[in-house]
């Protein structure tokens, strides 16, 4: 929100949702299960967004814990049913960084050097 924010203050909007690692214990199995699954879908979506930052757009969003990464339900429609589709949901960009083009084109030659070298531990 421009209006309020300053050089040293960013104004956001909230965001409803719940943390990834709140599973629900009192729910049945396929339940239960099926939250685990989707759960893991946007974990695999967070980090597969933060090597994006990383390797493609050099802005990095610095603290990505699970305090800072919401499940968040969005309403969506398809074929004419109405539901939730669970999106990924960033908070607290008070720590975001810039990386140089120099330092992601060293990422990247370290890790093929490791992959060519068959290091799969250290990849």
């Amino acid at each position: 929100i421009p209006q309020l924010s300053t050089r040293h203050m960013i104004i956001m909007e909230w965001i409803e949702g719940t943390k990834l690692t709140d599973i629900c214990m009192s729910c049945d199995n396929d339940q239960s299960s099926s939250e685990v699954e989707e759960n893991l879908a946007l974990v695999k979506e967070a980090i597969e967004m933060t090597l994006s930052q990383l390797l493609t757009t050099g802005l990095v969003h610095s603290d990505p814990h699970t305090g800072n990464l919401l499940k968040v339900k969005r309403p969506s429609t398809t074929n004419g049913k109405k539901k939730n589709k669970p999106e990924l949901g960033y908070l607290d960009f008070g720590l975001v960084n810039t990386v140089s083009p120099r330092f992601q084109d060293g990422i990247v030659c370290a890790t093929c050097q490791l992959v060519f070298a068959r290091n799969i531990e250290a990849v």
